[in-house]
């Protein structure tokens, strides 16, 4: 889910003891997590650039209209 915590949470003395196997293998599992919020917040960031879209035309339009009716 989006609201999980950052998983690497070791200190840097222990993160100086894994090899570099190990810390390939936590990044790719990082990797791996950040994709799935990036897939859940999708459809969020559509909905919100379809609202910016509306709110953009209702903008022009109210300001077309104004101008139209001598209204500022």
């Amino acid at each position: 889910m989006a609201h999980e915590q950052f998983e690497g949470t070791d200190t840097p003395s222990s993160d100086a003891a894994l090899t570099d196997t190990e810390r390939i293998k936590r990044l790719e599992a990082e990797v791996r997590r950040l994709s799935r919020v990036l897939a859940d917040l999708s459809p969020l960031s559509q909905k919100v650039a379809t609202m910016e879209r509306k709110w953009a035309a209702k903008e022009s339009s109210d300001r077309s209209i104004g101008a139209r009716y001598g209204r500022r």
